[in-house]
């Protein structure tokens, strides 16, 4: 294992740069819930522009992404169907960005893996190489865990816009945009 260290060291540490890279991006939590309730205070008082502009302050959470896709559309039109499409393009454009990323995220799980199975095979007992192989399965959880925290703040951010945010708008356009 010695000759060829650096390349197991290389392979772990491109594993582990591509899911510190992907856990950075999901840890931009927001509170769905509490988020959709304020842009739906903001809808119902019609004042969908500052609605807008709270959801453009970060362009890296999905909640975030698909309301101000949603508020823009209906900003221009002041139709909830516009809106709701606009919306739901933009949950698809987040998910098919989750299918692109998948590739990477396999890597920074299944890598590290490889490297601890590896290690744990040839390594005698108490020797350094159990460093790698702890740092091996310590790297592979945290891809693994990055990717499913991507995935539940997709589907969280898509059920906040579908049923607290789309109603609000809907019940916006129905009043011919007067406030509550």
């Amino acid at each position: 294992m010695a000759a060829n260290a650096w390349v197991v060291y290389l392979i772990l540490g491109a594993a582990a740069v591509a899911a510190v890279a992907r856990a950075a991006r999901v840890f931009v939590r927001i509170d769905v819930h509490a988020f959709c309730t304020q842009v739906v205070r903001l809808i119902e008082a019609d004042n969908v522009g500052r609605a807008l502009k709270l959801c453009r302050i970060d362009v890296r959470a999905p909640i975030l992404a698909i309301c101000a896709a949603g508020l823009e559309a209906f900003e221009r039109d002041r139709a909830a169907n516009l809106a709701e499409r606009e919306g739901g393009e933009a949950a698809e454009r987040w998910k098919a960005q989750l299918a692109r990323g998948r590739i990477l995220a396999v890597f920074a799980v299944v890598a590290p893996l490889a490297i601890a199975v590896m290690v744990a095979v040839s390594a005698p007992t108490g020797s350094p190489q159990t460093a790698i192989l702890v740092a091996s399965a310590c790297i592979a959880g945290l891809g693994a865990t990055a990717l499913m925290m991507e995935r539940t703040a997709v589907v969280a951010a898509l059920a906040g816009w579908r049923h607290q945010v789309l109603p609000a708008l809907q019940a916006l356009a129905e009043r011919g945009g007067k406030p509550e």
